[in-house]
């Protein structure tokens, strides 16, 4: 009786019937490996620490393209600046600017940027050195433990294996908002525990300035969206970087609506015993 059934199932919804069942059971082997979900990105939390850390040793370039936007969303006016990114104390980059909206820097200027960077630089390396063998500050609250995530499916993203997890803000106990109040989706290399796409949304409003009677927000549905990608030493850092922000302007306070992205490439490491990043000034 089953096979006078099966008969009458046309060819083409039986070789679909058939891939469905065969990609649940690959999907099924997959997810085994992933089960403890907490487990997993603890250890995805953990890799982005030490790749944060291992490309304190890297310089990279840097191209930014700043959009100011009108009411429709069109583009009103375009930067596009390039820099060569140097690492700094507390993780905080030191930028020399090489060119503007296609000008390449003059001579004269890129002199004064490589001065200045000089002169940052050895600030930075002292900070570093003072620190050294000390016991580091409380680490800020990062997405990885301000989120509540779920597992939605495995996914072959730019030739990578990755795990797609769904993400949303936990409850918030007290009245202070918290900076995470985002919610979307994050693909992870299964592999390296990477973050090769992050794709989120702002999912409550975020006081970003003003004042008590005149506040500035960010409305629901500002985004962001983070790409990165995998260098010859196992180390994974960002290649792309765009943000969308809805401002909300106060009477007083005015955001303009803009869209930002950033495009990082060429990270070189960097020799972090130099007295001076240009030996030539």
């Amino acid at each position: 009786m089953l096979l006078n059934v099966l008969r009458l199932i046309p060819v083409n919804v039986y070789v679909a019937f058939s891939l469905v069942c065969l990609l649940s059971v690959n999907l099924a082997a997959q997810t085994k490996e992933i089960q403890n979900i907490q487990a997993f990105i603890e250890e995805t939390e953990s890799k982005q620490k030490e790749f944060t850390a291992k490309l304190q040793g890297y310089k990279y370039t840097l191209k930014r393209v700043e959009q100011e936007l009108n009411e429709r969303n069109e583009v009103k006016s375009e930067k596009v600046t390039v820099y060569q990114v140097f690492p700094g104390a507390d993780g905080i980059p030191i930028m020399m600017l090489l060119s503007e909206n296609g000008k390449d820097t003059s001579p004269e200027q890129l002199h004064k940027e490589k001065r200045r960077v000089n002169k940052l630089w050895g600030k930075a390396r002292a900070e570093i050195a003072k620190r050294k063998g000390k016991n580091p500050t409380q680490e800020p609250l990062s997405i990885f433990r301000a989120s509540d995530f779920s597992l939605l499916r495995m996914e072959h993203l730019r030739g990578r294996e990755t795990v797609v997890l769904r993400f949303s803000p936990k409850p918030i106990k007290d009245s202070k908002k918290s900076m995470f109040q985002f919610e979307g989706e994050m693909w992870i290399d299964l592999k390296d525990k990477g973050l090769v796409r992050v794709d989120a949304k702002l999912s409550d409003r975020y006081k970003v300035g003003g004042s008590f009677l005149f506040p500035a927000y960010l409305e629901p549905g500002s985004s962001i969206v983070i790409e990165s990608t995998p260098l010859p030493n196992e180390i994974w850092a960002i290649a792309l970087m765009e943000s969308t922000p809805v401002p909300k302007s106060s009477l007083l306070v005015k955001i303009p609506r803009t869209k930002q992205r950033e495009e990082r490439s060429d990270y070189i490491p960097f020799n972090q015993s130099l007295d001076k990043v240009f030996a030539e000034l």
